[in-house]
């Protein structure tokens, strides 16, 4: 099973099954930068970001497209190209839905000009990135409220510097994803925490406990699970090992914590134990 480290400090344990299609209400999938759209291996279409009618570019000057070297491959489509910023700019996200939505900017800084950009990132009243550079691929996801028919985003630059972006998703997120009553786990023991739906979370760790890494092709809202190997401290200890379950994972009729959009079958399935306790 899985759990997730979020900003603020909460520690959200996870758990769902088989990824049955998710039909979210908004599903933006922005190839920035790019001439064609880019398809991606879980199926999914990237359109270019400078002819989408649900969306609106905003900026006082010329926004510049630029393309990776042919001569160096991609991992993916969405790596082929990047809308750089050389001032403050704003994209207007079209919202059917309000409440919840998943934001993930894609960098992928295939030349160093855009390496070594820094700047700042906004969307919906929360400052979601402060001083920013992507020295390296990174995608940074959000799950943030969105109150509006329209979702801002902005790209500030420092001064002296760009900003820039590969590709952008803003997806609806169901209902259960994020309660307003949680529990709050520390050393000292545990303690409930209210008004978590007015707030914006981080995506820092996505982590399969004892299961294996779960792409966006198995994952209802086109999430990256991590195996947890490389995060385990120890496991000399006689008195652990792994559970796992090859059936096919029921859930109960009308739970709002047990879905299939909080996390995949993959999730599910396979659990660590470690002394009298399981961390799934």
């Amino acid at each position: 099973m899985a759990s997730v480290l979020a900003v603020p400090l909460l520690l959200c344990l996870l758990a769902s099954a088989s990824a049955a299609r998710f039909a979210p209400a908004d599903n933006h999938l922005l190839a920035c930068g790019a001439t064609a759209p880019a398809v991606l291996p879980d199926g999914r279409r990237f359109v270019p970001d400078s002819g989408c009618a649900s969306t609106r570019l905003r900026s006082p000057a010329p926004t510049l497209p630029s393309a990776a070297s042919s001569a160096a491959p991609q991992p993916t489509p969405l790596h082929a190209a990047a809308r750089v910023f050389s001032c403050r700019a704003s994209y207007d996200l079209a919202v059917r839905r309000r409440g919840y939505h998943v934001l993930r900017l894609h960098f992928y800084p295939f030349e160093p000009a855009l390496a070594s950009a820094r700047f700042h990132v906004g969307a919906a009243g929360f400052l979601l990135l402060h001083n920013f550079s992507a020295s390296a691929p990174v995608v940074k996801e959000f799950i943030l409220p969105v109150h509006s028919d329209v979702l801002v985003l902005t790209f500030v630059p420092e001064s002296g510097s760009n900003a820039f972006v590969n590709a952008i998703e803003l997806v609806s997120a169901p209902d259960e994803l994020v309660g307003d009553i949680g529990t709050l786990v520390t050393s000292s023991g545990t303690d409930q925490t209210n008004g978590l739906s007015s707030q914006v979370y981080e995506m820092l760790y996505r982590i399969n406990v004892a299961g294996r890494k779960v792409t966006p092709f198995n994952d209802t809202l086109w999430r990256t699970w991590v195996n947890d190997e490389r995060f385990l401290v120890s496991t000399e200890s006689s008195n652990s090992g792994v559970w796992s379950f090859g059936g096919r994972i029921a859930y109960p009729k009308g739970s709002r914590l047990m879905t299939r959009e909080v996390a995949p079958d993959n999730v599910y399935n396979s659990a660590s134990f470690s002394g009298h306790g399981v961390c799934g």
